[in-house]
């Protein structure tokens, strides 16, 4: 089984599963996920920011913890990075509701 995947916009099947082959990748479909979040969704839907929403709670859940390891091991500005994306959860679970 292949690592790689090749996807195409606008392109000829044909085209891709020729270039596939070329490559020693397989040939992927829409929508698709990349590090575990969706691809090629419509971002305007609620839905589509579900998982990414349950993914980055679940992983601030983990480091909001008294008892977590490692927290006082984050640079500043990956904390402000992880305020920031804990404060878009919240958001999107607003307007979800």
């Amino acid at each position: 089984m292949a690592k790689s995947t090749l996807l195409g916009i606008n392109v000829d099947e044909e085209f891709i599963h020729c270039m596939a082959v070329r490559l020693g990748c397989e040939v992927g479909s829409w929508p698709t996920k990349y590090l575990g979040m969706p691809l090629g969704g419509n971002p305007q839907k609620l839905d589509f920011w579900k998982p990414v929403v349950a993914k980055v709670t679940k992983r601030l859940d983990r480091w909001k913890e008294p008892s977590s390891q490692g927290v006082e091991d984050l640079h500043f500005s990956n904390r402000c990075c992880l305020l920031f994306l804990l404060t878009i959860c919240q958001f999107l679970k607003l307007l979800a509701v």
